[in-house]
């Protein structure tokens, strides 16, 4: 399989990962997931520029511009020959042979690199009897709002739910003596009642795509 990673097309397998890289030390990355569907990106400039904005907070440098990234991708999803699939993109911030906590005091390159992914498929008869969901805490840090590559709290809940014999875990927060909740362990949170739309408020969780189209 190819990877696009730091400018190069290679295989994925004969590519190794520095392991001095703060995503793997300090889980110091970003990340979107981007559906694609015969060899076209949806809404490919949103998660971009949900990225850039997430990079921005965290004084982290994308290397490619939107056009040339999706560019990339593009070839990417040809060289695999994905029809309908899942495009991974991570950023990090790069190689620190020093382990510093802080960020490092010469500057080093971003890591930046992507997959093509065939789509994982949910079961038909989950679409047409709905799943089991539990309810799990909601473990995370206070920088939900960015697409971060420190997902443990994620799977717990995830894990969580399987273990139970769900599908997923619905996350929620004590808020003023109440559970609220915020989102699911690799989902977003939507209500329908009564024919009306219902969200969980964009407080300190994702602001993701699909609810963002689906809002305007």
């Amino acid at each position: 399989m190819w990877a696009f990673y730091d400018g190069e097309f290679v295989q994925e397998k004969g590519k190794h990962v520095q392991l001095e890289n703060r995503g793997l030390t300090f889980a110091d990355g970003l990340f979107e997931v981007v559906r694609t569907i015969k060899g076209r990106i949806l809404f490919f400039e949103d998660h971009f520029t949900r990225m850039i904005k997430s990079a921005a907070f965290f004084n982290m440098e994308i290397p490619f511009t939107s056009q040339e990234t999706k560019e990339f991708a593009s070839e990417l999803i040809r060289r695999n020959a994905i029809e309908d699939g899942e495009l991974y993109v991570q950023l990090t911030r790069g190689t620190d042979l020093h382990r510093e906590h802080r960020f490092p005091s010469e500057k080093t390159p971003s890591t930046f690199f992507m997959l093509a992914l065939p789509l994982r498929r949910i079961d038909a008869e989950n679409w047409k009897n709905g799943v089991k969901l539990l309810t799990y805490p909601d473990l995370r840090h206070k920088l939900c709002e960015h697409k971060t590559i420190n997902l443990l709290p994620n799977v717990l809940a995830k894990n969580f739910a399987y273990s139970k014999g769900g599908y997923e875990a619905l996350m929620f927060r004590d808020f003023e003596g109440k559970k609220v909740a915020t989102e699911g362990g690799s989902s977003n949170y939507f209500l329908v009642k009564d024919g009306v739309f219902f969200t969980p408020e964009i407080d300190n969780i994702l602001p993701g795509i699909k609810s963002n189209q689906r809002g305007g």
